[in-house]
């Protein structure tokens, strides 16, 4: 059975001194010495870090990934962009899990110094050991592993190393490294918390959760002009859409003038990277596409992508010119003014608590859904279940935003019984919106007979499945407005659990 152990020695001479010590026993040969200087990479929101995996390149073309305290280094491959971009299948596969499409940026660089060593017997110089020590600023990382068959030689030159009271590392050496030059996430998330005592005036506590949520909208700018990835534009309208959903849901406390200002203004913003998301989700999605129709068919599908990706490659660069001209930067800055001052003119009941609004505002909400529903049926018009994924997507925002000022454990599980319903109303939508942007893309555009066929065949395929996802509406209203689901409505908006929230809440 192979052995190993891992130690750290913050001393550089005490490794020396160590080396020393064991070339009473062993005769230690120097396989290599390598010295190095790593490029760690990380996606904008540090998912890999979070995931406790660090991913480093050298100019060697060696990848090295450590997952917790293992690592393991890839030879031959290319410089880092995306999960998808490597050569290696498996380490391909392990950073998709992780960091999914978004682009690895550079984040830190370390200088380390490599030594590998056989540790040979007196005997007949066979190699009994391996033993590796890694240095960086932080320390030096003693890597030992035994050879079948040699145990006791192993015990040997791990007591050599043990008389040195070496540290047992809990994190990689490379992790340590990086705190050491002070490298740690950022806090951007995508869909930022802000904490509010459940107590403050509701048209307050909305403000101070859209200035949040503007930062966001700022943050991602620069990604979308310098196009490093998909997800900054997608983080942007996520950005916009979750502050006019605030201000329409809400404009009543916040103020009915000043909402609408604003939905209208961030509604400006939005509007302009349309098209260009479209085609985002297209690109991003066209390996599904092509598995939808046969064969046959698809050569014409592969015309019909080529001109998504040049119409993609024009639009970027419009939107990117857009982002940086002075009319958006004018708008920016009137938008940044005005959040100053909201609310100015809060609506008559903008002093009423949050966390009492939030409560009647949520069963408000949710009675609504019940009661569109019981309209619902085999033979509804696709426009009336439209409405009802609407209800249920201003819903989930009034959860999302509020559900932290009433009870985070209550929250939970309607969100996973609301999401249900979510995701079948969603691909609902999905394939009709699919479905009208291909047929409007054949009727503004002139197209070969080939691209027609395959558009036509696709349009099918998406039809079906929209009908396959409207068998399944009724049943799954049935389930969101069931005794279970109501009954967690009616705790978690109940007086007592807006109490237990304002007890563990801030000052």
């Amino acid at each position: 059975m192979v052995k190993h152990s891992r130690w750290l020695i913050q001393d550089a001479d005490q490794s020396e001194q160590i080396l020393e010590r064991m070339q009473t026993h062993f005769l230690p040969d120097l396989i290599c010495h390598e010295q190095d200087t790593l490029t760690f990479y990380d996606d904008f929101e540090w998912r890999l870090w979070r995931k406790d995996f660090l991913l480093a390149s050298n100019i060697r073309g060696q990848i090295i990934l450590t997952e917790g305290n293992d690592s393991q280094t890839f030879d031959n491959e290319v410089s880092p962009s995306f999960a998808r971009s490597f050569r290696n299948q498996n380490l391909s596969d392990r950073l998709w899990q992780v960091s999914d499409i978004r682009r690895l940026l550079p984040m830190a660089e370390v200088e380390t110094s490599v030594r590998e060593y056989a540790l040979r017997n007196f005997e007949d110089e066979k190699k009994v050991c391996k033993l590796v020590i890694t240095r960086s600023g932080y320390a030096d990382m003693w890597e030992l592993t035994s050879m079948r068959g040699y145990d006791k030689d192993y015990r040997e030159a791990l007591s050599c190393i043990l008389e040195a009271e070496p540290e047992n590392p809990e994190r990689h050496l490379y992790r340590l490294s990086l705190e050491l030059l002070d490298i740690k996430p950022g806090k951007y998330k995508s869909k930022p918390k802000t904490k509010v005592p459940p107590e403050m005036a509701s048209a307050d506590a909305c403000s101070k959760m859209v200035r949040k949520m503007w930062k966001n909208v700022r943050i991602n700018e620069d990604g979308i002009i310098q196009d490093l990835d998909t997800e900054f534009l997608h983080q942007y309208r996520v950005a916009l859409r979750r502050m006019r959903a605030l201000f329409a849901q809400m404009k009543n406390y916040i103020g009915p003038e000043q909402s609408l200002w604003f939905k209208d203004a961030l509604g400006d913003l939005a509007r302009e990277t349309n098209r260009l998301r479209d085609l985002d989700v297209y690109l991003e999605d066209r390996d599904y596409y092509f598995g939808l129709v046969p064969e046959k068919l698809q050569p014409g599908l592969e015309e019909l992508f080529q001109h998504f990706t040049r119409e993609r490659n024009r639009e970027q660069k419009r939107v990117a010119a857009y982002l940086q001209n002075t009319p958006y930067l004018n708008k920016v800055s009137a938008i940044e003014e005005t959040l100053k001052s909201c609310p100015s003119e809060p609506g008559e009941k903008g002093h009423l608590p949050i966390a009492e609004v939030a409560a009647q505002r949520i069963r408000k909400r949710y009675k609504q859904i019940a009661k569109d529903a019981a309209l619902i049926h085999d033979q509804t018009p696709d426009d009336d279940v439209h409405e009802i994924r609407l209800d249920c997507k201003k819903l989930r925002y009034l959860l999302e935003f509020f559900g932290p000022v009433l009870d985070k454990e209550r929250v939970r599980p309607v969100m996973q019984a609301l999401k249900k319903l979510q995701d079948n109303l969603g691909r609902f939508n999905d394939y009709s919106v699919q479905r009208e942007s291909l047929e409007h893309y054949l009727e503004n555009h002139k197209t070969s007979e080939e691209i027609q066929k395959a558009v036509h065949a696709l349009s099918g395929v998406l039809f079906m499945k929209q009908q396959k996802e409207r068998e399944q509406v009724c049943g799954q209203l049935e389930d969101f407005l069931a005794d279970d689901v109501r009954q967690l409505i009616k705790q978690l908006t109940q007086p007592t659990s807006m109490a237990q929230s304002s007890k563990g809440s801030p000052a």
